[in-house]
């Protein structure tokens, strides 16, 4: 079992591939019952759409400064 309390740093090695940061998120935590003691995930990114109407924000907002 490895001290996952000194671990100072992790290599991560991709077959045939490389990761894009832009598109997922790599996460390491800890995993009791991984015989290492952590697990790596890669997640997806979501990025929300921009919002270019506030028209509909503009009016409610009036609504409360009267």
């Amino acid at each position: 079992m490895i001290n996952t309390k000194q671990l100072k740093e992790v290599n991560l090695r991709f077959n045939n591939s490389s990761w894009n940061p832009e598109s997922h998120n790599i996460i390491l935590k800890y995993d009791a019952e991984s015989k290492i003691g952590f697990s790596v995930n890669i997640v997806p990114v979501y990025v929300e759409p921009k919002i270019e109407d506030l028209s509909l924000a503009n009016n409610i907002l009036k609504k409360f400064t009267k």
